[in-house]
């Protein structure tokens, strides 16, 4: 990281709030926030630097976290992913200090894995996947880029999530499943079968919708 960058958050909701005191206890100074013009007075305390068109101004020298939350759905996630991958700007990953990471797991930039999470032996998770309050993903499995595996959520060994899938909170899914990309695991669900990309499932067990 060029000795000139700062952290900035990217989004003002409460995962922004969440992940901004995630970086505090690891001692990391986080100089401001992007966000909507309307949206500058909800993270007291910490600077307002602009709109989106911060991130593209060519004199920009920054590491961003993407602070935008998903309740089911992760297009507005996306969207700032693809804008900071377009921007060339450095991803900067938050490990809560209370979660628990295998040193053989391979945690890509911008990933997030937040209090008393577990993190398995040869797991993966892709860049800006956020892996959310005490959710454990097992040995193995893999997740894929602006997943977000829900707090409570339990995934077992070996199983694979696509990109941009939301693992709703307290959802279960037993080893080897492949859940596809853009898929959507209701609250509570128990996923005993592979989920085809773009599939709304919910229910014990899980069932299409």
């Amino acid at each position: 990281m060029s000795a000139d960058a700062f952290v900035v958050l990217i989004g003002a909701g409460g995962h922004a709030r969440v992940l901004r005191e995630a970086l505090l206890l690891t001692e990391t100074e986080v100089k401001g926030f992007v966000a909507p013009e309307d949206q500058a007075e909800r993270m007291p305390g910490l600077a307002w630097l602009g709109e989106d068109d911060v991130l593209t101004r060519p004199d920009a020298v920054l590491t961003t976290v993407n602070a935008v939350g998903s309740v089911g759905d992760l297009r507005a996630r996306a969207r700032v992913h693809d804008a900071v991958t377009a921007a060339g700007l450095e991803r900067r990953t938050v490990i809560h200090p209370a979660a628990i990471v295998s040193p053989s797991a391979r945690v890509h930039a911008g990933a997030q894995i937040l209090a008393s999470a577990v993190v398995g032996t040869g797991a993966c998770i892709g860049a800006d996947a956020i892996v959310n309050t005490a959710a454990v993903v097992e040995h193995d499995a893999t997740i894929g880029a602006v997943a977000h595996i829900a707090s409570g959520a339990v995934l077992a060994g070996g199983v694979t999530v696509g990109e941009r899938t939301h693992i709703g909170l307290g959802a279960r899914v037993i080893q080897g499943v492949r859940i596809g990309s853009d898929c959507v695991v209701g609250a509570g669900a128990v996923v005993l079968r592979d989920v085809a990309d773009g599939t709304k499932v919910a229910g014990v067990p899980a069932r299409t919708l």
